[in-house]
C-alpha cells in the first residue's frame, strides 16, 4: 500500500507554495541541512552548491510572475516541499561494510600512552558511543577523550584527524560558553578542546556544564522564536599542562592518557579514517552485546588515574597534612570543628570542601551517638596546634 503524506492529501496543486516548487524546481533543488541549520541550494543539472541567497531567489521568482512575499517564502522554506538532509547520518550510512580488520586498534597503536591496552578500549567505546550521539537523542557522549603530554608531540593533529574530511566542517577546536557554543552542541561531529592549558577552575566547570548537556533551547540566527535542540557532539581534549583538573570538580567526565612520546605521524599518510568509523559504525549497528558505557569498574580505575591530574584545593592538602583516618568514636571532628582547628594557620578554608576532602580521602563518616550530629572520624597529626606542625613530629 502506497503511504501518503498528511500534507498531500489535496488534490489541488495549483496554490501559490505549489507554483514556487514548481518553477524552483525547474532550476534548482533546495534542501535543509540539519546539522548546519541552513538551506542549502544546488543547481538541479550540474548538482553544484550555490550560494543560498533568499532576495535572489525571490527576484526570480517574481520575474517569472510569481508574486511571492519574503513572508510567503518562507513558510515554503519550512514545509515539506523543502527536503531535509543529515549529511552526518549520511556519512556512517554511505561507508563500505567493515572488512573485519581491528582498525581502531591500528589506529590507537599511532600513539604511546601510559597504558596503550586501555587507551585502544577507551577510544573504541568513545567511537561507539560518538555514532549513538548522533542517532539517539538523548544517549549522549558524556566523556572527554584527553591526551595530556609534550608540547608539540601532535597530540591535538592526531585528535582533529578522527574527524573524516567529508565532514571537516562539522569539526570545531575551541569552545566557549556563549550561546553560540551551546549551539555548536547541535552542529557539530566532533569539538576538539584545544584550550585546557590557559582554561580556569570556572572555564573548566562551565564545560563540564557542557558535556553533560542532552540539548539546547535557544533562538536561531533569524529565527522568530527558541528551537528544541538534540545534542549530536562528542568531545577530545589536548593539554600540556599535567595538572588541570579542579580538586571539587569531580572528574568522571574525562578519560585522560599520558602521551609519552612525540606521535607517529604516518598516519596521516597510510591510514584511512572511514576505516575506523567503519568499523565502529558496525559495532553500533550489528554488535547489541557491546557495552560503550564505562563500567562501574572503568569508572573507579578512571577516578584513581586522574588524581595526578587534579589541582589539589588547600583544604584537601591541609586534611591529608593535619590528619589521619581514626576508629576511635574519641576522634570524632564536624568539618566546622576541623576548619576552627586549624585557623591558626591564617588561611581561610571552606567548610563544604573540608567536608569533600574528607570523604574523598577515605576518612570514616559517623553519627555521634551523644552529639546527633555527622562528623568524621580524623586524629589530629598534631599535638597541640598545627603551627609549626611537621610530619617528622
Amino acid at each position: 500500500m502506497e503511504e501518503i503524506s498528511v500534507y498531500d492529501v489535496s488534490s489541488r496543486k495549483d496554490s501559490v507554495y505549489d507554483k514556487i516548487h514548481e518553477e524552483l524546481n525547474k532550476h534548482f533543488k533546495i534542501k535543509f541541512n540539519e546539522i548546519a541549520l541552513e538551506f542549502e541550494i544546488y543547481d538541479q543539472n550540474s548538482n553544484e552548491k550555490l550560494e543560498f541567497n533568499e532576495s535572489s531567489i525571490l527576484i526570480h521568482l517574481n520575474r517569472e510572475k510569481i508574486n511571492v512575499t519574503p513572508q510567503m517564502f518562507k513558510t515554503y522554506l519550512r514545509s515539506h516541499f523543502v527536503k531535509h538532509i543529515n549529511p552526518i547520518k549520511k556519512y556512517f550510512e554511505n561507508l563500505p561494510p567493515w572488512d573485519g580488520k581491528n582498525h581502531i586498534k591500528r589506529y590507537a597503536g599511532y600513539v604511546n600512552t601510559d597504558d596503550n591496552e586501555l587507551f585502544y578500549k577507551q577510544l573504541l567505546k568513545w567511537a561507539v558511543r560518538a555514532i549513538k550521539t548522533v542517532y539517539f537523542n538523548e544517549a549522549i557522549n558524556k566523556h572527554v577523550l584527553v591526551l595530556e603530554g609534550g608540547q608539540s608531540f601532535g597530540k591535538s593533529y592526531y585528535l582533529n584527524y578522527l574527524c573524516p574530511p567529508e565532514l571537516k566542517k562539522y569539526l570545531y577546536t575551541n569552545l566557549g560558553v556563549g550561546k553560540d557554543d551551546r549551539i555548536k552542541l547541535a552542529k557539530a561531529f566532533l569539538i576538539n578542546i584545544e584550550e585546557l592549558d590557559v582554561m580556569g577552575k570556572y572555564d573548566i566547570n562551565a564545560i563540564k556544564a557542557l558535556i553533560s548537556q542532552v540539548s539546547i533551547n535557544e533562538r536561531l540566527p533569524y529565527g522568530d522564536k527558541s528551537t528544541l535542540l538534540y545534542r549530536i557532539c562528542s568531545f577530545l581534549a589536548s593539554t600540556n599542562r599535567a595538572e588541570f583538573l579542579c580538586d571539587d570538580s569531580g572528574s568522571v567526565r574525562w578519560i585522560i592518557f599520558t602521551v609519552l612520546e612525540k606521535l607517529d605521524f604516518s598516519y596521516s599518510k597510510e591510514f584511512n579514517i572511514d576505516d575506523f568509523w567503519s568499523q565502529a559504525y558496525h559495532i553500533f549497528k550489528h554488535d547489541k552485546d557491546f557495552k560503550s558505557e564505562l563500567t562501574s569498574e572503568e569508572v573507579r580505575v578512571n577516578e584513581m588515574r586522574n588524581e595526578r591530574f587534579t589541582i589539589q584545593t588547600v583544604e584537601s592538602e591541609y586534611v591529608l597534612k593535619f590528619y589521619t583516618n581514626s576508629d576511635d568514636i574519641g576522634d570524632f571532628r564536624t568539618a566546622t570543628e576541623i576548619v576552627t582547628e586549624l585557623q591558626v594557620m591564617g588561611q581561610k578554608l571552606n567548610i563544604q570542601k573540608i567536608g569533600s576532602a574528607l570523604k574523598k580521602h577515605g576518612f570514616s563518616r559517623v553519627k555521634h551517638a551523644k552529639r546527633q550530629v555527622y562528623g568524621y572520624l580524623a586524629q589530629p597529626k598534631f599535638k597541640n596546634s598545627p603551627w609549626g606542625f611537621t610530619d617528622n613530629e
